[in-house]
């Protein structure tokens, strides 16, 4: 805006009605295969689908960008950058983070979940497993970029308390004209850098090791690490 924003306005009210989402929604359920499914199902309707724009978008993202999706000639780099004998799987205390048994797309999607095994669902499934708000899919605001650098990050947000209500994005400062907006991936995790920090309404455990698997890219500063050693008894 010309003005700028102010502290605690409105930046974005997402209907509910323009929301991707499972018919079970709940505020405290973060992961479903129902909400799996209802990507899919959206991806398979296309033009159809009553969030067509979005999920032409989504459609459109290049692939390879989160490492479960990557060639094996890639994953098998990776593998000797971090000196893991199984990417990803090594015991704490070889090689360097990150260290997660992390499902992918056959364990997930195609073994619990009892879905497809086909391209379009690969993409579905990394398309909501790399943008998603818990369960829902949210447009326009998966697309900010992320940071923890209390100097950037600028805003809050909210999912409905329950069905039918909006998504909500709130300034947490005054924005100047022209800066970015950011979000945080993983707001207030155990070494967030401010103790009097006031929006710590809820607390996530990922570090900038989990934040470039699940979601394909490596944070800026201030980032948190967490090393393991084997030290003996």
């Amino acid at each position: 805006t010309m003005g700028g924003i102010e502290d605690g306005d409105i930046i974005a009210r997402i209907p509910w009605d323009l929301i991707v989402k499972p018919k079970d929604y709940s505020l405290n359920t973060y992961w479903s295969c129902e909400a799996l499914h209802e990507m899919h199902r959206q991806f398979l309707l296309g033009d159809e689908s009553p969030y067509a724009p979005y999920v032409n978008y989504l459609k459109n993202q290049p692939r390879g960008r989160i490492v479960n999706d990557w060639t094996s000639e890639g994953k098998e780099l990776l593998r000797k950058i971090l000196d893991h004998e199984v990417l990803f799987e090594d015991e704490f205390g070889n090689g360097l983070p990150p260290k997660i048994d992390r499902k992918d797309f056959k364990e997930v999607w195609v073994k619990e979940c009892g879905g497809a095994d086909t391209e379009l669902a690969r993409a579905a499934f990394y398309q909501f497993t790399s943008r998603d708000e818990d369960t829902l899919m949210v447009p326009f605001y998966d697309m900010h970029n992320h940071s923890n650098d209390l100097k950037k990050l600028n805003t809050i947000s909210a999912k409905p308390k329950k069905a039918g209500k909006p998504f909500m994005l709130n300034a947490i400062r005054d924005i100047e004209p022209g800066e970015q907006i950011f979000i945080s991936y993983n707001r207030c995790h155990p070494c967030w850098p401010d103790e009097s920090y006031r929006d710590c309404t809820s607390w996530s455990h990922y570090g900038t090791p989990q934040l470039f698997d699940i979601f394909g890219f490596l944070e800026d500063l201030p980032q948190m690490w967490n090393f393991r050693m084997n030290v003996g008894t």
